[in-house]
């Protein structure tokens, strides 16, 4: 689902700091460095609502693309 301002599920599940669908999302290989019309990343959005949890998590899957399935996986369920 996308939507008309390039937003998609990671972004909404971002904003509204629901961290477990997150994960989910990230698990799923949604793409976390896709950025809205005006520039947003689904990290940015994260932390500008205060997400500070969300937005790491964010920021690791970025930076690790290749464990991002078995990090997610393992915070899932410590969560």
């Amino acid at each position: 689902m996308d939507c008309w301002d390039g937003t998609t599920r990671i972004f909404v599940a971002a904003q509204n700091g629901h961290k477990d669908i997150v994960l989910l999302l990230i698990y799923a290989e949604a793409n976390v460095n896709l950025a809205t019309n005006n520039g947003e990343t689904p990290q940015s959005i994260a932390a500008s609502k205060g997400h500070k949890d969300i937005a790491s998590i964010l920021q690791s899957a970025k930076m690790h693309p290749q464990k991002s399935k078995s990090f997610t996986a393992a915070l899932f369920l410590i969560s």
